[in-house]
């Protein structure tokens, strides 16, 4: 994505609440290393359009656990293309709408 120029740079810090959020939380120490590990993407996902696309759901189940605690996070819509309806995840590129079931707050 680099060579081709298709890597935007942002300058966006970390989140000392979300970080401490995790750190606070009553998880085993491997799930507390693979959320810091995967902390960023919540972290560029709050600082531009609130979106994750990444097949990794297990991440996602645990920063949704973790969005009970943290407002901001709720509305972040994070997607799996491989296990959500692939036309589905092309629109909600293509055109913002997305499916609230997504969003990290979603209960079912």
């Amino acid at each position: 994505m680099v060579a081709r120029k298709k890597l935007i740079a942002l300058n966006i810090g970390e989140n000392s609440d979300i970080r401490e959020e995790i750190e606070g939380k009553e998880i085993p120490q491997s799930k507390k290393d693979a959320m810091l590990k995967d902390c960023h993407l919540v972290e560029a996902a709050l600082g531009t359009d609130r979106r994750i696309v990444s097949l990794d759901d297990t991440a996602r189940i645990l920063f949704a656990g973790l969005s009970d605690n943290v407002a901001d996070m709720r509305d972040i819509l994070w997607v799996d293309p491989d296990q959500n309806e692939k036309q589905q995840v092309i629109a909600w590129l293509e055109c913002g709408q997305g499916d609230p079931k997504w969003k990290l707050g979603h209960k079912d």
